[in-house]
């Protein structure tokens, strides 16, 4: 069988996926020979290009079974991948650069396959540029870190501005020193720096939880663990929703202590 595969130009491919390193092929590299095998057998099967019948038997039955694998396939580079891995890396030494091109390569990469899944098509895909940006800067778990970090601090913020007696900051309604004070690090520190940081790692995150939702939507039943994961960040009471309500309830404080004091932003 194998010798008659020479007739469709297959003896080739199987023999790299048999060989020591084909077996051993990052999972793009696998992903493209799925993609190349299918397609080449395909064109075999319609060129009637197999004389055996029990043969183009065989290989009709493998062409199907290749092709309802392929959801698998596309899985392991998205999410399973050793390059994914490291983007998704959480360690305080992660190294982290160019944050938008990197988010930019998840998303490029996420939407080419979903894409391609959805079209049917077995067409190759050039995979390896995007995978190389992910595997080179950890981001990714930079970004999940950074948003439980902030977390913590809105919280912990929250709570040093609850313990602030209205009466004392503002007798008789009227600001006192300390409210003063408190004025200049809203207008120093708050709006100009941690705002700002704030907003611009909004976007971020938003484009990773977009990213991750295409992700999510490859298999019919991604794993569990995947989801339980996923939804620890972005669901509906992940770190991501809490730590929008810990911000609206920090702009409330604020909001709360300076405008008894006839201190809102916006007012001399």
């Amino acid at each position: 069988d194998y010798l008659e595969l020479r007739h469709c130009g297959l003896m080739e491919l199987i023999s790299q996926r048999n060989s020591a390193l084909g077996k051993l092929q990052a999972d793009s590299l696998r992903l493209n020979h799925e993609l190349a095998f299918i397609q080449q057998a395909r064109a075999c099967l319609e060129e009637d290009a197999l004389e055996d019948p029990e043969l183009v038997k065989i290989m009709s039955k493998v062409v199907a079974e290749k092709k309802a694998a392929l959801p698998a396939l596309y899985w392991n580079v998205l999410a399973s991948s050793e390059e994914i891995r490291r983007f998704f890396s959480q360690s305080p030494s992660a190294n982290v650069g160019d944050i938008s091109a990197a988010l930019q390569s998840l998303q490029q990469l996420s939407h080419t396959l979903v894409a391609h899944k959805q079209s049917g098509a077995v067409t190759p895909l050039k995979l390896e540029p995007l995978l190389e940006t992910l595997a080179h800067n950890q981001s990714g778990g930079y970004l999940l870190r950074r948003m439980a970090l902030s977390l913590r601090e809105l919280e912990r913020g929250n709570q040093l501005l609850e313990g602030i007696d209205p009466q004392r900051l503002c007798p008789r309604n009227q600001a006192s020193t300390r409210a003063h004070r408190l004025r200049n690090v809203l207008d120093k520190v708050w709006g100009p720096k941690v705002q700002q940081a704030l907003a611009q790692s909004r976007r971020q995150r938003q484009s990773l939880a977009d990213s991750l939702e295409q992700m999510n939507g490859l298999l019919d039943s991604p794993p569990a663990s995947f989801t339980h994961w996923r939804h620890h960040y972005f669901g509906q009471d992940g770190v991501e929703s809490r730590m929008e309500r810990a911000l609206e309830r920090h702009v409330s404080l604020w909001q709360e202590l300076l405008g008894a004091c006839g201190l809102m932003p916006g007012k001399p």
